[in-house]
């Protein structure tokens, strides 16, 4: 997919990147009206990146156009962060195969790691790494290779389980960089053998949530179940891929006005129903969210808060602000979660509240949620992690598949759990051995 459209830096007769020299490539793209000069968009991973520029321009959409890929980047740089962009060049790296739900406690599961090196700064060779924390710090492993461009992590076995597991990819650059995905932080996923409860809540059938508790006194932009209509602050989309429907904060009308139907007076919330816990021993809630507040006369004065709680909203507990200003303030779905035993028991009276808020001097506060999983997962009892062959009996076949395993620095015969594979591996081994299976 493909899209040229105008370049608005909020100056007129200035919506174009400037000329430099190019070599036009003749593409099939669908583009807005706009001038000779502006940026091509191409639709990759899931989001839309420049990529080049148009040398020929239109006046209707779905026309053909000649696309213009830059020799250099330094305009492509200076135009974007010129308008308070950020321009972003060199690797890629992607997980063709999606990120896991759940690995499993005894170590072994794999994630598969492509890249999409840049000529202009190539990758340095054997640079690749995965860092693990299964609960006493990151730890790095080599990754293995399987072609040019594509990897292989393997996740080594926590020390407990259930518990949470933090992990990242990096690469070296030959310029000196290191690129990692995420750009910042880390990925998540929990450490367990079974899954007990596992809800997805799209909301394209009503059931799941409600709107209002008492004590809500916003006037207008109650939480509503609807395909939502987009405005600069509103998203136009729900964020489930195949559905249409999500929860929002009011419902304008097509091509009204910014705040038509915002949040004022007041706050408005949306509470789960209650949600059985009590069968699992580990817990985790993960939504889509949309939070707006950075326009209006008040810009950055409101917050979106996460609350949970295990006494059926007797009593609730702060999971996460969102603002008064920086990232996800602005719109954007963003994906997000907690585990919810870092911050409630696991009874069967949990529920989740999302509260947005227009307090004070008045602007323009949207919201959104969608897409609600919970997930609930537990520890198998009978986990031997000395029986190498998964077969039930420990044997000599076992030792063998730990030598083996041991010498190809395997992450699973990491015993010690310490990033290093050494003669304490080995005697971690033997003592899971001779203390046999439960």
């Amino acid at each position: 997919n493909i899209i040229s459209t105008d370049f608005d830096n909020g100056t007129s007769g200035a919506n174009t990147i400037p000329s430099s020299s190019s070599t036009p490539l003749e593409y099939e793209a669908t583009t807005a009206p706009g001038d000779s000069g502006g940026p091509v968009l191409v639709q990759f991973g899931g989001e839309w990146v420049i990529s080049g520029v148009l040398s020929g321009g239109t006046t209707s959409t779905s026309v053909y156009g000649d696309i213009s890929w830059w020799t250099g980047t330094a305009l492509f740089r200076n135009a974007i962060e010129a308008v308070g962009g950020e321009f972003v060049t060199g690797l890629e790296i992607l997980f063709p195969a999606g990120l896991p739900d759940l690995v499993s406690s005894s170590g072994g599961d794999t994630l598969s790691v492509e890249i999409i090196p840049s000529p202009a700064d190539p990758v340095v060779p054997g640079s690749g790494m995965f860092h693990v924390d299964t609960g006493s710090g990151f730890q790095q492993f080599a990754l293995s290779p399987d072609s040019a461009t594509s990897f292989t992590a393997t996740f080594p076995a926590p020390a407990d389980c259930p518990t949470n597991v933090e992990y990242f990819i990096s690469f070296d650059l030959q310029s000196g960089a290191t690129v990692t995905a995420p750009a910042a932080g880390s990925f998540s996923v929990q450490a367990a053998d079974q899954v007990d409860l596992d809800d997805l809540y799209d909301f394209e059938s009503s059931v799941g949530f409600t709107a209002g508790v008492p004590g809500d006194d916003a006037t207008t932009g109650i939480w509503v179940r609807v395909d939502p209509i987009g405005t600069g602050a509103q998203p136009e989309d729900d964020h489930t891929a195949s559905g249409t429907i999500a929860w929002v904060t009011g419902q304008g009308t097509p091509g009204g006005a910014l705040g038509e139907n915002d949040i004022d007076g007041g706050t408005t919330s949306l509470v789960s129903n209650q949600i059985d816990l009590s069968g699992t021993e580990s817990a985790t809630i993960s939504y889509a969210r949309w939070y707006s507040n950075s326009s209006g006369a008040a810009p950055n004065a409101d917050v979106f808060e996460v609350f949970v709680s295990d006494d059926d909203g007797q009593n609730y507990v702060l999971v996460e602000t969102v603002g008064p200003a920086g990232d996800g303030t602005s719109g954007g779905w963003i994906e997000t979660g907690f585990n919810v035993g870092d911050f409630v028991g696991l009874t069967s009276m949990v529920r989740v509240k999302f509260v947005a808020s227009d307090l004070g001097d008045g602007s323009v506060v949207e919201a959104g949620i969608d897409d609600v999983r919970i997930l609930g997962v537990s520890c198998a009892n009978d986990v031997c992690t000395a029986d190498f062959t998964g077969d039930g009996t420990l044997d000599i076949f076992d030792v063998f598949a730990f030598l083996d395993a041991f010498n190809a620095s395997d992450p699973a015969a990491d015993f010690t759990g310490d990033g290093s594979f050494d003669i304490f591996d080995v005697f971690a081994f033997l003592d899971a051995f001779n203390a046999g299976c439960p």
